[in-house]
């Protein structure tokens, strides 16, 4: 609505366009007051402002996003076994022995890029 400029009106009017059908099925008899306050709210800013607090928001919701995390068993030449978590995020590789609860660093993702595009 904000970035091509269209009235609040044609999207609450087409507001089936913008939703998920499983939303819709759902939620069809009690959307549109919630459509109509929440674009109401939003009369006023620019997209850019809109954007920036979606992606704040959205960073306070879910901190690690993207992220992924494995847990492996470690086996070290003592034969003692650790429970290892492994966690990938879009900056580093970093593991943290589940026993003692530091995360150390193996490398940056930036690193890794560098080795593969040489």
């Amino acid at each position: 609505m904000l970035e091509e400029e269209l009235p609040q009106e044609i999207v609450e009017s087409e507001y089936k366009k913008y939703i998920p059908k499983e939303c819709i099925k759902r939620l069809d008899f009690f959307i549109r007051k919630p459509i109509h306050n929440a674009l109401t709210k939003l009369s006023g800013y620019d997209a850019a402002y809109v954007k920036e607090q979606y992606l704040k928001q959205f960073e306070c919701m879910a901190p690690n996003y993207p992220h992924e995390e494995y847990t492996l068993m470690n086996k070290d030449v003592s034969n003692l076994r650790a429970k290892v978590l492994l966690r990938v995020t879009i900056e580093q590789v970093k593991y943290c022995e589940i026993d003692i609860g530091t995360w150390t660093t193996i490398c940056r993702i930036e690193d890794i890029s560098i080795f593969f595009i040489r």
